[in-house]
């Protein structure tokens, strides 16, 4: 991420100064690339070819980076881990991600923000312990994650459209 920022950075400063380059520079510049970074452009050297190299490469950074190892470490540790106060914030400061990328990492990998997965996660986990009956609604909220049964009441509602007593009662094994 760091690596990013940082490519990020020089190539915010690039693009403004490549404007006043002559094309002879540009070549320069295109070789440049060549011999530091590895790519070739074979297109005449124009500014937007080298924009668009330098994006390129940007983009195969931030996928190639260690963010994508350490999003599966994530994911991993929020099943383990999920019936904890978990946050983006928290989650960050462990996995040394800043919260926007971890966000966005997360979003990449699993197609829903973090909010969303959680409580999916834990509503799962939740049908599982409202079916089996051993527990009353509210130690059900509780052991999933969520300490006010009102709170998990409300999410169970909007994740399954119905309370988690009617979902018991549809769903009981007895």
């Amino acid at each position: 991420e760091k690596r990013y920022a940082d490519f990020v950075t020089k190539y915010s400063t690039l693009i403004p100064a490549m404007a006043k380059l002559t094309v002879s520079q540009i070549r320069h510049l295109a070789g440049f690339l060549n011999v530091v970074l590895g790519v070739i452009i074979t297109e005449t050297y124009r500014l937007e070819t080298i924009e668009r190299v330098l994006t390129d490469i940007g983009e195969t950074m931030i996928q190639n980076e260690s963010g994508g190892d350490r999003i599966d470490a994530v994911i991993e540790y929020v099943q383990k881990n999920y019936c904890e106060d978990i946050s983006i914030a928290g989650l960050s400061l462990q996995f040394d991600l800043s919260p926007n990328y971890l966000s966005t990492l997360f979003k990449k990998k699993i197609g829903v923000n973090f909010v969303d997965y959680l409580s999916s996660l834990r509503i799962a986990k939740a049908k599982e312990l409202l079916i089996s009956g051993n527990l009353s609604v509210k130690e059900v909220g509780e052991s999933v994650g969520y300490y006010s049964q009102s709170y998990f009441s409300k999410i169970f509602i909007k994740k399954e459209g119905i309370t988690p007593g009617e979902y018991r009662k549809n769903n009981s094994l007895t």
